[in-house]
């Protein structure tokens, strides 16, 4: 992986080969696929179910991720999903995460509707 100290790195390597040439992927899942070939244990995604600042967070690295996605794009198939077909994927609103107010006070009780305090917990 390339190392850049400064942007003038950046714009030398960027210079070397032209980003056509580096992505040849056409597709998300194209590209996904190769970066598991490169770094298949490398962490792809961390998340977290629950917002509190002690709940466990999750980490998918890109092998698992690329597992996940297949899983699911087999299900998708399975039910009759093809090319072309749109899915949309509905998800809750998060109105019962924690809230901070903007003086960083934790508001927990408050809807997430409540003007200036619709703020996910950053933790």
């Amino acid at each position: 992986m390339a190392q850049f100290a400064t942007l003038q790195d950046k714009v030398d390597f960027e210079s070397e080969v032209p980003i056509e040439d580096r992505w040849t992927a056409r597709t998300v899942y194209e590209f996904l696929s190769q970066t598991v070939e490169r770094n298949p244990d490398g962490n792809a995604l961390t998340f977290q179910i629950t917002s509190g600042p002690k709940d466990k967070r999750e980490t998918f690295t890109y092998g698992e991720l690329l597992g996940k996605v297949t899983q699911a794009a087999n299900l998708f198939r399975s039910m009759g999903i093809g090319e072309g077909d749109v899915v949309a994927e509905l998800l809750r609103d998060g109105s019962d995460l924690p809230r901070w107010s903007d003086d960083g006070d934790r508001e927990p009780d408050q809807p997430a509707s409540r003007a200036g305090k619709d703020r996910v917990d950053p933790a």
